[in-house]
């Protein structure tokens, strides 16, 4: 993924300071959205994803299900790059 034209997006469940808004702020033309399974990431994977540059983000202060967590991310995502009519 380092050698990707690509933001990296992680929704954290324990991030509580830096919104998805934010990074979407100025828009890129790929994303990539990385949801973690039932139970949430081990901080071990989150320092992973920090190392390779990845915006670890909060979606606010409900815990979102793994199934409807990458739904919200995608939306909020998608409606940021006017992709939403």
């Amino acid at each position: 993924m380092k050698q990707e034209d690509a933001e990296v997006i992680v929704p954290y469940e324990l991030e509580d300071m830096k919104i998805l808004k934010d990074v979407l702020k100025e828009p890129k033309n790929n994303y990539y959205i990385i949801i973690g399974p039932e139970g949430g990431f081990d901080i071990k994977e989150i320092e992973m994803f920090k190392e390779i540059g990845a915006h670890i983000v909060t979606l606010g202060k409900r815990i979102l299900r793994t199934e409807t967590a990458g739904v919200v991310a995608a939306s909020v995502v998608m409606y940021a790059c006017d992709e939403m009519v």
